[in-house]
This record gives structure tokens, C-alpha cells and sequence, in this order.
């Protein structure tokens, strides 16, 4: 599909959404690599869609994928106040070494996808059960202006599956609640 009948598609995907309530949601600006290099076009593509999507009252938010840059040019030649990040802690501990920048974007992050790995790939991890530094991510996050909702992105697989489901969920509500209170203390 090109790029233009993406956008299409996405119009489409927008109607629905406001039809339903749905108030943003949240798109991987790349998918696989290698990726095509940001260009004009693609800032006219998601002009578009960020057009559309404001006349509906409906946020979009970019997650930070594998990628360095892409983010960075987007946001910076886009300054919608609808289109901002969805702050992904997996793909910036194993793809971007703690060190992803979210100056570009500072008060644009509306949504967060909170999970951990050990820095080798995307494992989707419970909190604290990788090497994630919460404490500075946190910090990072308060800097940058994000005081939304909690959104844990773990899987039901490999190293939970010994666990019942039921388990698996209470222990995701507790690194959940441990997580909202270090958002609670941060000071920054």
C-alpha cells in the first residue's frame, strides 16, 4: 500500500474512532527496517491525517519505535498541538540505550506505554522485573511534561506463562501502583 492510500486508510480508521468516543490514538511512524528516510512527503501525509484528526477532536500520538530520527523530524516540522508521542520505556531502554531526547517534544507527550526488558530486545516485561532505571525515567518523563495516565504494555508469555493469568494481572496492578507512586514523589 502506498503512502497516500495509508493515509486514506487512517481517515477512515479517524471516522470510526470519533464515532465511537475514542479521543487519540496511536500510530509506530515505522514498522520495519530498513525504514525509507524522513522526507517532505511523509510530513504532508501526516499533516493530512493530523488535520483530520484535529477537526475531530482526536490526538494522535507517534510512539518512539526502533529508529532514531524519526521522531525528532516529525514533531519538529509538525508543531500540531493533536499530534504529539506515545512514550514507549521498552523500545527506549533496548533500542535507544536510555538515552532517547525528549526535549523535541517536551508537553506533547500524551501516552505512555510503560514495560521492561534487559536492554538485549523488546521483551515486554512487567516493571522492575528488567533493567530499566524507573527512577530516571520517571524524572524524564516529568521533565518532558507528561503527567497522563499509566499504561503498562507487558505480554502473557515466555517467563509469565508458569504463572496463572489472574497472578500475572495482580502482579501487573502492583508494578502499576508502585509506578504511579514514584510519579508521585519525582521531583524535578
Amino acid at each position: 500500500m502506498d503512502g497516500d492510500a495509508l493515509i486514506d486508510k487512517y481517515i477512515m480508521d479517524l471516522d470510526i474512532c470519533a464515532k465511537n468516543g475514542i479521543p487519540m490514538v496511536i500510530l509506530h511512524p515505522v514498522h520495519k527496517a530498513p525504514a525509507l528516510t524522513p522526507c517532505e512527503a511523509g510530513l504532508r501525509r501526516l499533516q493530512r491525517l493530523a488535520a483530520h484528526a484535529k477537526k475531530l477532536g482526536i490526538k494522535i500520538a507517534l510512539e518512539n519505535t526502533f529508529l532514531e530520527g524519526y521522531l525528532e523530524y516529525i514533531l519538529t516540522n509538525l508543531k500540531d498541538e493533536n499530534l504529539g508521542l506515545c512514550f514507549d520505556s521498552g523500545h527506549y531502554h533496548a533500542f535507544f540505550n536510555d538515552t532517547f531526547n525528549l526535549n523535541f517534544c517536551s508537553n506533547r507527550i500524551f501516552a505512555v506505554h510503560l514495560h521492561d526488558n534487559d536492554g538485549s530486545g523488546d521483551q515486554h516485561l512487567l516493571p522492575f522485573d528488567g533493567t530499566t532505571d524507573w527512577t530516571s525515567l520517571v524524572r524524564d518523563l516529568k521533565r518532558g511534561g507528561f503527567d497522563g495516565h499509566i499504561a503498562l504494555e507487558p505480554s502473557y508469555r515466555k517467563e509469565y506463562l508458569e504463572l496463572d493469568i489472574v497472578e500475572f494481572y495482580r502482579q501487573a496492578y502492583e508494578r502499576g501502583v508502585k509506578l504511579a507512586k514514584l510519579f508521585e514523589k519525582t521531583i524535578i
